[in-house]
């Protein structure tokens, strides 16, 4: 299989100047970079390169038997079995987050915010069916006002005039404000919950795009009072970039695409590191499993790039109900729990949300055996779980004979891979 390397830096597509390690070192390159020369008898395609500087980017073929080379970014601390990258500890509330600790499993209301005796039940379902953190949506002023009151009677005591069916003596989950569009309620909702969820695809709206500087400064000085009111009450922040909203900037520079996805959330990112504020994690999510498993990978090969630490929320958004959406989201979340990435999870289903949170666990489970040991876990285990795998066909063992040894009564689906490899989905009742 051929291999190759080439200086980090050469001249790439810059419609700007990126500030993402990848405009510096993985970009595009222009025909007009691409110099044909003269060597015996042949003519050659040479990169131009614009730094002489030692770093050594590996290249790697494009696919199996291409001629084309490709830069290989690390994205995983290894693609040969699944080693969790090691992260910073964030706290949401007092439930810490990152790699010296379990992987989180949350779920989000569906009630009405303003209707705090609904919020309230839904969240004690919630906790009752071990969630770790909860998400409400926080549209408006009203919804603001509202979360101090359900905070407050979230983290309660038991007490005889509540109508609530309460299973434990108290409650203290934390909560996460999921905020669009409104800056000034982000700032009034910090006062009471654990976590912000900041989607930078609308957080900071900007009217004129003509100077991209003046844009970066817009959005700072939007942003800037959200990251010090965190650090004053010491909240968490989830910088969540969503596919579906990327601002109309991004979207004229990158396009619809999972790198556009990356430098979104950079945008943002890289202002909180200057404010001294780390208690953060990122997202990447889309409603297309691949887009999604794409995005977080680029981030995390950039963040190897910057020696940033910081944890990942992982999910699938909108991934629908029923097997559908359980089969997106084991696509999607147990692709990167196999790289070894994300340190909370949500599978996001139409469904009650305390319905969210045995899927989380099940695919969770799942990934944490060795891909090289996966013929032999399932032939052992009688799983009631659907499986996702990406694996090694022991030598010997047909791809038809490792479906019937694994067995299940939904039937299985196999989708070949590369060099031998493959990913095998196993749907089961129950999931």
């Amino acid at each position: 299989m051929a291999t190759g390397a080439v200086p980090a830096s050469f001249s790439g597509l810059k419609m700007r100047e990126s500030s993402l390690g990848f405009g510096k070192s993985v970009d595009f390159v222009r025909i007009c970079d691409i110099k044909m020369i003269k060597s015996g008898r042949k003519r050659i395609s040479m990169i131009q390169n614009s730094n002489t500087g030692p770093e050594i980017v590996k290249l790697q073929p494009a696919s199996e038997g291409s001629p084309v080379l490709v830069p290989r970014k690390k994205y995983c601390e290894s693609i040969d079995k699944t080693v969790r990258r090691k992260t910073r500890t964030v706290m949401v509330g007092d439930v810490p987050l990152g790699s010296e600790h379990p992987v989180r499993v949350q779920t989000m209301t569906t009630t009405d915010t303003k209707d705090v005796a609904a919020t309230v039940e839904q969240v004690m379902r919630i906790a009752d069916k071990g969630a770790d953190i909860v998400r409400i949506t926080v549209q408006g002023k009203r919804e603001a006002n509202a979360c101090f009151e359900i905070k407050k009677l979230s983290c309660a005591e038991k007490v005889g005039f509540f109508s609530f069916r309460i299973n434990k003596s108290s409650y203290n989950i934390p909560l996460v404000a999921d905020i669009h569009f409104a800056p000034s309620v982000a700032l009034r909702v910090a006062e009471c919950f654990d976590k912000i969820r900041v989607n930078p695809g609308n957080f900071a709206r900007v009217q004129s795009e003509d100077d991209y500087e003046k844009e970066l400064e817009h959005i700072e000085k939007v942003f800037t009072p959200m990251v010090e009111k965190c650090k004053k009450y010491g909240r968490a922040m989830r910088i969540g970039t969503n596919h579906g909203s990327l601002s109309d900037r991004i979207m004229s520079y990158y396009g619809d695409s999972p790198r556009g996805t990356v430098e979104s959330a950079f945008e943002f990112a890289r202002i909180c590191p200057k404010l001294d504020f780390h208690n953060f994690v990122f997202s990447m999510k889309a409603s297309n499993p691949v887009v999604t498993v794409q995005a977080y990978r680029l981030l995390v090969a950039e963040m190897y790039v910057q020696g940033w630490d910081y944890p990942l929320h992982l999910g699938v958004t909108e991934a629908g109900e029923g097997e559908d959406g359980r089969m997106k989201s084991a696509i999607g979340i147990g692709t990167l729990l196999q790289d070894g990435l994300g340190d909370t999870i949500r599978v996001s289903l139409t469904e009650p949300p305390e319905e969210e949170i045995d899927p989380c666990r099940r695919v969770y489970l799942v990934t944490q055996h060795d891909k090289n040991e996966l013929f032999e876990y399932l032939a052992d285990k009688a799983l009631s779980v659907p499986v996702i795998h990406h694996i090694q066909f022991p030598k010997g063992v047909r791809r038809d004979d490792l479906v019937i040894g694994a067995g299940t009564d939904a039937g299985a689906l196999l989708v070949d891979g590369l060099g031998g490899d493959g990913v095998l989905i196993e749907p089961r009742p129950g999931f």
